[in-house]
């Protein structure tokens, strides 16, 4: 996966601000509407329709119980509808956060300390923290959690292999664990945001220069 040059940093004042590793200057664009509490509220919709949409392959099933892949028991069907329904899912939140993100950037011009400042201290990544500095445990900590997203993404299909070759799941029951089963594509999306969409560990890189004034500002601070 091609790393980003220009990576997402926070939300100040309606701008979204970026930073240019290459530049080493930080961006601000407008912001996107899904990145607007209240404009946003109209997103719901994509949600809503997603639910519907299951409704109503499930109501097909019903009506056509030959192409039913939830038919009670496992079945090759089952699998598949599974498989087309983790690629949606993977496809569905990437484009709805990179949309969200980075829908602007392209119209992106210089921003300055004070904005991206802001930014900087108010991204729900700095939340996390007690302590407002970048240190090395904080970056170890996140390094260990984006290897941990990886390795039980990776893991998902040996994992369902070895089960399915001690209980055989085809022909068994379905049951209320396939409600678990079907989310399974929040996985792979999970590796796609912390590896190249939302990088945790790389914004921290960018916070520590920031603390340590080594970022390039392009345009004077507003008094």
């Amino acid at each position: 996966m091609v790393i980003k040059r220009i990576i997402y940093i926070g939300e100040e004042n309606g701008s979204a601000i970026y930073y240019d590793t290459k530049s080493n200057t930080p961006l601000k664009a407008d912001k996107s509407k899904l990145l607007n509490t209240q404009k946003s509220k109209n997103n719901y919709r994509y949600i809503i329709f997603i639910v519907i949409s299951l409704f109503l392959l499930k109501g097909l099933g019903v009506l056509f119980p030959t192409i039913d892949p939830f038919t009670g028991k496992y079945t090759v069907a089952t699998i598949l509808f599974l498989l087309i329904l983790w690629c949606g899912e993977v496809i569905f939140f990437t484009m709805l956060v990179y949309k969200a993100l980075y829908k602007n950037v392209n119209t992106s011009t210089l921003a300055n300390k004070k904005e991206f400042g802001y930014a900087i201290k108010n991204n729900n990544i700095w939340n996390l923290f007690k302590n407002k500095r970048v240190t090395n445990g904080k970056k170890l900590g996140v390094f260990f959690l984006i290897v941990s997203v990886v390795i039980l993404t990776l893991g998902i299909a040996p994992m369902i292999y070895a089960i399915n070759g001690q209980e055989k799941i085809l022909g068994s029951s379905i049951s209320s664990e396939v409600i678990v089963i079907s989310l399974m594509g929040i996985m792979p999306f999970l590796c796609i945001l912390l590896l190249w969409l939302n990088n945790p560990l790389r914004w921290l890189s960018v916070a520590e220069k920031y603390q340590n004034k080594l970022i390039k500002y392009g345009e004077k601070d507003e008094k």
